[in-house]
């Protein structure tokens, strides 16, 4: 099967997935995965009219965005990100899914400062607690949002996870929604309840278990394998 296939019926299974749920598609995006995927596969999915791209390991990405910069697709990093890396991806990629912690956060406002923009940020929490797993845990994160509240380069967009991998989908559904009320306790506390601000995005949700995510609120989805294939 053809990317522009995979495309084509995951974004179906997405819309009927909102619809069954009550939810409007417009308010789920589709991440396309691509990372150890070669220039071919990204330039297929971008020829099917796909745009949004996530991208794990700051090198690699760098020679696709060289190469695809005309196409100018919408990256967005989310890998686990060493703090001397972050100057090679301002000014380059719509949002960062994975900041964890102060010293991040910091080089991250420096670098966007100098940049003169502003970056667009997901904090990500590590809602099970897996030691494998990057992420910040729940307790500490009410001081990571105010401090990033407080950062001039920065814009928090929203929360993200990476919950365990699983056999079954069903499985992550308390995971999603744990990461759902802790952004409704971060918007209550912080944003007087409302969607004020660019705060509305739940990034959650891969090829196991995205319409669970969806069910449980997600806004960006980031899913590899339905789009490209199982990676060889």
């Amino acid at each position: 099967m053809s990317i522009e296939s995979r495309l084509e019926n995951l974004k179906k299974e997405i819309q009927e997935c909102c619809k069954n749920c009550g939810r409007d598609p417009k308010e789920v995006r589709l991440i396309a995965v691509s990372k150890t995927q070669p220039l071919e596969a990204l330039r297929e999915a971008l020829m099917s009219g796909h745009r949004i791209f996530g991208e794990n390991y700051v090198q690699e990405w760098l020679q696709k965005w060289e190469q695809l910069e005309n196409a100018q697709p919408e990256w967005h990093f989310i890998g686990p990100l060493q703090t001397n890396k972050v100057r090679k991806l301002i000014g380059k990629v719509e949002m960062i899914h994975s900041l964890d912690r102060l010293s991040l956060l910091s080089e991250i406002s420096r670098q966007a400062e100098l940049h003169q923009i502003q970056q667009k940020v997901l904090i990500q929490v590590n809602v099970a607690s897996e030691e494998s797993k990057s992420g910040i845990s729940e307790q500490e994160l009410f001081p990571l949002v105010e401090a990033t509240l407080k950062s001039p380069g920065v814009v928090l967009c929203g929360l993200m996870t990476m919950p365990p991998f699983v056999e079954e989908a069903e499985e992550n559904r308390n995971h999603f929604r744990k990461l759902k009320n802790i952004f409704d306790e971060v918007r209550r506390k912080f944003f007087n309840n409302e969607l004020r601000g660019s705060f509305s995005e739940l990034s959650m949700g891969t090829s196991q278990d995205f319409q669970v995510a969806i069910e449980e609120g997600a806004t960006l989805v980031r899913v590899g394998t339905q789009v490209f294939g199982p990676r060889e």
